[in-house]
């Protein structure tokens, strides 16, 4: 056998062993993972629809204001904040919420856990009905008020700017395809 084969063999070992490896992972995690986020006047439910129970439930009651934080590396300005982690397209959101007598910060990106949920997820609406229900079911919560522009919210009426988003992602576009065609006229 010649080096070319065993390093053919070698490699398709390999290949395999990671797609059996995803394989199990996907099928072991479908049991555990949340694939739905349900907001309501209740609170946030994480749901998993492949066996319809729900993996985690923080009912709005549970929201507590950040002064009541033991471990607070910054100085509370905002009960709910967000940021954007290094190498992520997505904002994650922070707040602290009340579990076994304990005031521990949770975050969320309000995406599914399911693979590809970016190209379905209805992200917006989820952030826009958070956003709502704390505003009407616990005033006493103060939101960073960047959140609103970052998200094509309007803080008065709480509607989503579809047409400024639309907007944004054409003028990205454009200034993706223009940096291409700059790259492709200056290296040749």
């Amino acid at each position: 056998m010649g080096l070319d084969v065993i390093a053919s063999v070698f490699l398709f070992l390999i290949f395999f062993i990671a797609l059996a490896g995803i394989v199990v992972l996907l099928i072991y995690s479908r049991k555990k993972m949340s694939t739905t986020t349900i907001i309501d006047q209740k609170g946030i439910r994480y749901l998993n629809t492949f066996n319809n129970r729900i993996v985690k439930d923080l009912p709005l009651s549970s929201f507590a204001k950040r002064e009541k934080l033991e471990h607070v590396f910054e100085p509370p300005k905002y009960d709910i904040t967000s940021t954007r982690p290094m190498k992520s397209l997505y904002d994650q959101f922070y707040w602290p919420v009340l579990i076994d007598n304990k005031v521990i910060v949770h975050n969320d990106a309000f995406l599914g856990r399911l693979f590809f949920a970016m190209f379905y997820a209805n992200r917006l609406e989820l952030i826009r009905t958070y956003l709502l229900g704390v505003a009407h079911n616990r005033p006493d919560i103060t939101v960073d008020p960047v959140i609103f522009p970052n998200h094509y919210i309007d803080p008065e009426n709480y509607s989503i700017d579809y047409r400024q988003q639309k907007r944004t992602r054409i003028m990205s576009a454009l200034f993706f395809i223009l940096v291409l065609g700059l790259i492709y006229y200056f290296v040749d």
